[in-house]
């Protein structure tokens, strides 16, 4: 499960860099030190003339074919399972047509012993940026409101991450993110195939005090980014 990250400039830039991306349509989006679905995450997805694009989305999908917001019941569909993309009609064509790469810093997990909850943060241990499978559609309400939105894709957790949560973010493997984003596939066993093998585990698990409040910005000299 992942429903609570963290998104900084640095992690931006650097997926900015390593993309070579010149698409960069993110006003909206605002660093912080702690994301919950509804805010707005950062998406890499390709371009119909096979550019790279970044932009700025609702955490928590809505389908095209959603008749309202409320209907998906706000922040609902923030995580997708990995075994049951092929098959939800919210995912469905998502998984085949409208892949992305949700990019993040890290992200937080709670484990509840008696009466005590500890926090703990998840990250690379060189704290690069993490790519996560994601899916993202464009939802159109009949006054002609248009949401943008995103899902990451989850797995069963493996190694320490099982004593955590029972679900993880898949953090694709830089050899996977081009076959991920690649349009010509949209066949569900090597996307899968793709999923189940090339994934990122060996994260840093740090116990916390305390998880940032919701509002909390980290302080950068860099905000032209954003605004």
């Amino acid at each position: 499960m992942c429903a609570h990250s963290k998104i900084t400039i640095k992690a931006i830039e650097a997926a900015i860099k390593k993309f070579g991306i010149s698409n960069v349509r993110i006003p909206h989006l605002e660093p912080r030190l702690h994301v919950v679905p509804t805010d707005k995450v950062a998406i890499i997805r390709r371009e119909p003339d096979g550019t790279k694009s970044i932009d700025s989305v609702r955490w928590g999908l809505v389908p095209r074919w959603a008749k309202s917001l409320d209907a998906i019941k706000g922040a609902a569909m923030f995580n997708a399972k990995s075994e049951t993309l092929a098959t939800l009609p919210s995912f469905r064509e998502p998984f085949r047509n409208k892949r992305c790469i949700v990019v993040i810093d890290s992200w937080y997990e709670w484990v509840k012993e008696k009466k005590k909850s500890t926090p703990f943060h998840i990250h690379k241990p060189d704290d690069a940026p993490l790519f996560i499978a994601g899916l993202w559609d464009t939802w159109r309400a009949d006054d002609g409101e248009i949401v943008e939105s995103a899902t990451m894709v989850t797995r069963a957790t493996v190694g320490p991450m099982t004593r955590l949560h029972t679900r993880m973010p898949i953090v694709l493997a830089d050899e996977a993110i081009e076959q991920w984003l690649d349009p010509t596939i949209t066949d569900a066993a090597p996307l899968t195939a793709l999923l189940e093998a090339s994934f990122f585990q060996d994260f840093a698990i740090d116990a916390i005090d305390r998880v940032p409040d919701p509002e909390s910005k980290p302080k950068s000299p860099q905000m032209k980014l954003f605004g």
